[in-house]
């Protein structure tokens, strides 16, 4: 677990993925970007809202990018 810092996000969260190497290989390969701090940030909500998640994209016309 990383120390707190005052030059990061306040939240700091330790969890597991299906895929680490899959997640680590496509961290950023969506971004049309270089921008260290655009890499830096995720959204993370508690349960399984993905089917939910869904809808709304395809509502707002959005794309769901699944890293890992």
């Amino acid at each position: 677990v990383p120390a707190k810092s005052v030059h990061g996000c306040r939240t700091q969260i330790v969890t597991e993925v299906r895929d680490a190497a899959k997640m680590a290989a496509n961290w950023s390969s969506v971004l049309e970007t270089e921008d260290a701090m655009t890499l830096l940030h995720r959204v993370v909500f508690y349960g399984d809202h993905m089917e939910n998640l869904h809808h709304l994209a395809r509502l707002m016309d959005m794309k769901v990018v699944t890293e890992g």
